[in-house]
């Protein structure tokens, strides 16, 4: 539960500029709208979810009600708490990875976000731990495509989210 909690909260905190451009004079998010805020946002790269301008204006936006300055609070603390754990191991659950794959994806986009919105170090150079612990994997058990597509994900953002950093 605390882990659905925190990506939760690494979505939905993420999302928050973005919707805020998305929306209209009758403050209406539609799918479109989103999807156009995304292309608009950075036309240099591929975006997950923000951009450079968006975890600015997260890190402002964190300073302005209590509600965002809890959630930023909740994913420096998990963050935090994930700097202590060993990095990924392949190891299946009877035939499966998945339980790794999420593991892997809500450190990565925990780690990532916190790296985004704090600048901490320690958060980026974890994330990237994770990732080439993932990375040098024989496989992510590609009989199973939710292990695969889970494991996809967080590399995905942790690629992207380091990327735009420099981008």
């Amino acid at each position: 539960m605390r882990k659905s909690l925190s990506w939760v909260l690494v979505i939905g905190f993420a999302t928050v500029p973005l919707l805020a451009q998305a929306t209209g004079p009758a403050d209406k998010v539609t799918v479109e709208t989103v999807a156009a805020a995304i292309r608009q946002a950075d036309k240099k790269h591929p975006l997950l979810f923000a951009d450079s301008a968006a975890f600015a204006a997260l890190r402002e936006h964190a300073g302005q009600n209590e509600f965002s300055r809890q959630a930023l609070e909740r994913i420096l603390f998990d963050a935090d708490n994930m700097l202590t754990f060993p990095v990924s191991k392949r190891e299946l659950e009877g035939r499966r990875l998945l339980g790794v794959s999420r593991c892997a994806l809500h450190r990565v986009s925990t780690l990532a976000m916190a790296y985004r919105l704090s600048g901490k170090t320690a958060y980026r150079d974890r994330y990237i731990a994770e990732m080439r612990a993932v990375a040098d994997f024989a496989d992510w058990n590609p009989s199973h495509f939710l292990d695969v597509a889970e494991m996809t994900l967080a590399m995905a953002v942790g690629y992207d989210w380091l990327y735009t950093e420099h981008g």
